[in-house]
């Protein structure tokens, strides 16, 4: 047996496990409580070949050191938990290139707690790395992880991001949602494989957005989320003419009245999401979007002899190829 699916089965993972040894891949999230730790990483310790493993959503408060056993490890998963430290036997997992971290809430909602995970700069194969915190900062080491291809942080304390990040050279995906960012430095525009930005509910940053994108390098963006932004009808939107390639644009949760005429210059657009504002119709100028096959419009004021029109539209749209959207959602699921 090399895949094994047992979520929300057992506290602690049976020593029976250990048997399989041509195991690699390990699906054992959910059920919030982490039973014996110790013994759950000395049973993979056993599993030589494992390369992915996801206990995500099992309340794990602190990793024992045996984790640092899991040398072939390539996949981690330990979002959705409650992590108050990383211990630095994590450093061990040479091979590994994909890790997901959730770290616990302050207590009393009080300021942040802990810093940036150190000991995750010394994994140089990472190329995923996906952190839910309650830190301040963001290493300025993080540029050392010249293999990054997607990073994802979130974070209300956070303020700041490091110049360094310019030095991340191979990053196609950065998302910063849910964050206090008050500026971006002006290396990020150094990343010329960036193909997502998202600063979904940064509303901090929400004075100098239009400023930065207006003038920002990154054209060659292909999805661009700036939900939560506090943007109004008297935002200037032109930036969006800067971006030819974009296939995807959030814009949910803003006050916008109407949708912006700039959208119409996105040819390439196929997700729109401009559910929970105000707008009220839908401009004639709409229809030539021919290749839009997936929009979000809840929340809004459309009359629903409109919407029903729009989702007319939309199933036109996408006759014909479900099976390259359901990529294209797959690829977009980080």
């Amino acid at each position: 047996m090399r895949k094994l699916t047992i979520n929300f089965c057992y506290e602690t993972l049976p020593n029976e496990v250990a048997e399989l040894k041509n195991l690699e891949w390990l699906s054992y999230y959910g059920g919030g409580r982490p039973g014996n730790l110790v013994q759950t990483f000395t049973v993979l310790a056993q599993l030589s070949k494992l390369k992915y493993l996801d206990m995500s959503g099992r309340g794990i408060r602190e990793l024992p050191a045996e984790i640092g056993q899991l040398k072939s490890l390539e996949y981690l998963n330990l979002y959705s938990n409650s992590l108050v430290n990383v211990p630095s036997e994590l450093a061990s997992l040479e091979n590994l290139q994909h890790l997901l971290l959730g770290y616990d809430r302050p207590l009393n909602n009080q300021v942040a707690q802990g810093e940036f995970p150190e000991v995750v700069l010394q994994l140089r194969k990472l190329r995923t790395l996906k952190i839910d915190s309650w830190f301040g900062s963001l290493s300025s080491r993080i540029g050392e992880l010249q293999s990054l291809e997607k990073l994802s942080v979130t974070s209300k304390y956070l303020k700041t991001i490091p110049e360094e990040i310019g030095n991340l050279r191979k990053l196609e995906v950065l998302v910063l949602n849910n964050c206090n960012i008050e500026s971006i430095p002006k290396e990020l525009n150094l990343l010329r494989n960036l193909k997502r930005l998202s600063l979904t509910f940064s509303s901090s940053f929400s004075g100098n957005l239009t400023e930065f994108l207006r003038t920002t390098q990154l054209t060659q963006l292909e999805r661009l989320d700036i939900g939560g932004m506090a943007l109004n009808q008297q935002s200037n939107l032109t930036f969006l003419n800067r971006f030819p390639k974009l296939h995807w644009l959030d814009l949910k949760h803003n006050n916008l009245s109407r949708l912006p005429e700039e959208i119409q210059g996105l040819r390439s657009l196929i997700a729109l999401d401009i559910s929970q504002n105000n707008i009220t119709s839908i401009p004639a100028w709409f229809w030539k979007l021919k290749n839009l096959k997936k929009i979000y419009l809840h929340a809004n004021k459309i009359a629903k002899h409109e919407r029903d029109k729009v989702g007319r539209f939309i199933k036109n749209n996408s006759k014909g190829h479900e099976e390259k959207l359901a990529k294209f959602f797959l690829e977009n699921s980080f």
